[in-house]
């Protein structure tokens, strides 16, 4: 694997948990804006 192979794939993998990372936020807000206690 050359250099640019590997900072493509860990750049891909950052993406991944990026909107991994997005999502659970998004859901947490969600959940908390929905929630009658707040």
């Amino acid at each position: 694997m050359n250099a640019v192979d590997k900072y493509y794939r860990t750049k891909q993998e950052l993406l991944q948990e990026g909107s991994y990372a997005v999502k659970i936020f998004c859901d947490a807000s969600l959940k908390k804006l929905t929630s009658p206690e707040s």
